[in-house]
């Protein structure tokens, strides 16, 4: 059985998580508020998905993970920030199991990103986002040849 961390410093984004990934996915998730509950919690059980929301992802968040990390932890992070630092996008690109969703984020996506890495731990990370529109589109053949 898979197991689920939500670390937030944010207290109203904890609920609104964790009830996204419960009502979605069937697997249980434990909440944290700080760092030393959350070290406390990867120490007792193993967490197949920590998902970390913050609103300025930087080095300092960054330096926890790396921290988890050089622990034993192999699992995949996901990251909900509102903003990135510029280390902190590299090291998701040299990280395949370091994963961010930018926010505003709809629950489709979390529940979706969330489920993709508890089943396959490999997944390239989105790097554009599809917007719903309401515009109409004309297309025309081309047809090659003398006409």
């Amino acid at each position: 059985m898979h197991n689920i961390l939500v670390h937030s410093v944010l207290g109203g984004e904890l609920q609104g998580v964790r009830s996204s990934l419960e009502a979605n996915l069937p697997y249980p998730v434990e909440l944290s508020g700080d760092l030393s509950l959350t070290k406390t919690y990867l120490a007792q059980r193993i967490y197949h998905l920590i998902v970390y929301d913050c609103v300025k992802f930087g080095d300092k968040d960054y330096e926890f993970l790396r921290e988890v990390r050089a622990n034993g932890y192999s699992f995949p992070f996901l990251i909900l920030a509102d903003t990135m630092t510029f280390s902190g996008y590299q090291a998701s690109r040299s990280n395949d199991r370091l994963h961010w969703l930018k926010k505003p984020y709809m629950q489709k996506e979390l529940v979706g990103i969330s489920r993709k890495l508890l089943r396959s731990r490999l997944i390239p990370q989105q790097e554009f986002r599809r917007y719903r529109t309401n515009q109409n589109v004309f297309l025309e053949t081309l047809v090659e040849g003398n006409v």
